[in-house]
């Protein structure tokens, strides 16, 4: 145990600061131990949450063994947490990712789309969210951004062919409804 540990303890027991002082034999004000405790719980929740949702992603793995409304039911909770997370600590990406993924499966488009392009400003080659982004703005049929999400993959993949493929197909979808938007104007 640590002098900061030792510190912790010893103030969560109800010592004061000259009676944490002798035993530790450190100098050291109330101020500090208030301080390291408040940062300490919020650690602890932090991890409490993370825990939490580390089992209900295990749940969700077990995707046979569910209905849609507890899929629903744990992406939920899955986004309740990540978010609980990101407001003790917002630099948590592993966090963000997670919320992420809790709202494309709620198909929550919007907030999918704001949380995915927050991971892409510091993780600007995430195959995933490339994708799953793709998948969100052919869903709205913003065919010309999912086509730059598509694009983005296969430069960064060049030799998967499933996107390449995917590309191909959203490029028909977008040049159907030029054709079909161009046609009804002409009659």
């Amino acid at each position: 145990m640590n002098f900061r540990e030792k510190a912790l303890k010893l103030y969560r027991e109800g010592k004061t600061a000259k009676e944490i002082q002798k035993e530790i034999g450190v100098p050291i004000e109330m101020e500090t131990l208030d301080k390291w405790d408040s940062e300490n719980r919020s650690y602890d929740l932090i991890k409490d949450l993370i825990k939490k949702s580390m089992k209900l992603k295990k749940k969700l793995r077990e995707k046979e063994l569910l209905t849609n409304s507890q899929k629903e039911a744990l992406n939920q909770q899955l986004k309740e947490i990540n978010i609980s997370i990101l407001e003790k600590d917002p630099n948590n990406m592993k966090a963000r990712r997670e919320l992420f993924n809790a709202l494309y499966n709620l198909k929550q488009w919007n907030e999918a789309e704001k949380i995915g392009q927050q991971i892409l400003e510091s993780d600007s080659e995430n195959v995933v969210v490339l994708n799953k982004l793709a998948n969100i703005s052919s869903k709205k049929k913003e065919f010309n951004t999912a086509i730059e999400y598509l694009e983005k993959i296969t430069q960064i993949n060049p030799s998967n062919q499933n996107f390449k493929k995917k590309l191909e197909e959203i490029k028909q979808m977008a040049e159907t409804v030029v054709t079909l938007y161009t046609h009804t104007d002409s009659i």
